[in-house]
């Protein structure tokens, strides 16, 4: 009888201790380190249920910075998740990396211009866009971690820095607070006179709407080998070949560009341009540059 009594009693206080750590992992709402979750990022009439991949460092506090990662054209967020979980535990900050699928964003449209505009140059509505997206994801990895970040870093390669950089020129009210847009491939130049996609004539941005661009810290960035005219996802269009004939021609000719425009209206220009020396076409290469850059942020 003491014996199935003892046998009770040990078995009750496990039962206590697995319930005490599930606990924890709820209130922690998601564990640390690596792993992926499901967000509803769509309006409310149409949920659009999207793969988020993510990394955390291996302590969270209320302060830990979050940091976006946008894949690239294959749409292979894991990927950039694992090229970031490194500097996630290095740096101290929880990296977000979400997966735009074809099937819920296809197309140039819809991912690489975060589907602001259709292939007619008409405004989409809001709250479908791809940018509304990043913002519904921030406010539940804010929720989930219990942090304090009003703010975001968001990094994107290739097709990724497509969506970043325009992210800055078409969407305001994005809480970002460092961009780094790396080897883009084709970029809409704040210039009125060339329509969309590789300019702003017809997209309706107003004075406010640039300045506010302009002033966002945004680093374009490229890599010194990125100089491929016959890469095979290279943009050979004649919108894009305006632009140069590389990766790299098109980002130096997009920040002058800009910078021009921001002299002519005379508002701040706090964007930087960086060639990252000995890299190509890589997201590994960049990353490594652009995680040095958001790691020394304060």
């Amino acid at each position: 009888m003491l014996k199935w009594l003892r046998y009770i009693v040990l078995a009750g206080a496990a039962l206590a201790a697995a319930g005490s750590h599930a606990q924890l992992r709820t209130d922690q709402a998601i564990p640390l380190g690596t792993g992926e979750m499901t967000i509803d990022t769509g309006p409310a009439a149409h949920p659009i249920p999207m793969q988020v991949f993510y990394a955390t460092p291996d302590r969270i506090t209320p302060h830990t910075r979050v940091v976006f990662v946008m894949h690239g054209a294959h749409r292979d967020a894991s990927h950039y998740r694992d090229i970031w979980t490194p500097y996630a535990k290095q740096y101290g900050f929880i990296v977000v990396a979400p997966e735009f699928s074809q099937e819920q964003y296809p197309g140039v449209w819809h991912y690489q211009m975060g589907g602001v505009f259709d292939a007619t140059g008409k405004r989409e509505p809001p709250d479908t866009t791809a940018y509304a997206a990043i913002e519904k994801i921030f406010d539940t990895v804010r929720r989930k971690f219990r942090l304090n970040a009003n703010a975001y870093d968001i990094f994107g390669h290739s097709a990724g820095a497509q969506f970043v950089h325009r992210m800055v020129l078409f969407w305001p009210q994005a809480h970002i607070r460092l961009a780094i847009a790396a080897n883009a491939g084709t970029y809409t130049v704040p210039d009125t006179g060339v329509p969309l996609p590789f300019g702003i004539g017809d997209a309706g941005l107003d004075r406010a709407t640039l300045a506010h661009a302009f002033a966002t810290r945004l680093v374009v960035m490229a890599g010194s080998r990125d100089t491929n005219p016959n890469h095979r996802l290279l943009n050979r269009s004649a919108g894009a070949m305006k632009e140069g004939p590389n990766r790299l021609a098109r980002a130096q000719y997009f920040f002058d560009a800009a910078r021009r425009a921001a002299q002519q209206a005379g508002v701040p220009f706090r964007w930087t341009f960086q060639i990252v020396e000995g890299v190509g076409h890589s997201a590994a290469g960049m990353s490594a540059a652009a995680s040095k850059i958001i790691g020394a942020q304060q």
